[in-house]
């Protein structure tokens, strides 16, 4: 995996929503 912090991030936040 390559530097996705921002992208896994949001997907957290996406699934949380």
């Amino acid at each position: 995996m390559t530097s996705n912090s921002s992208q896994i991030t949001e997907n957290t936040e996406n699934g949380k929503s």
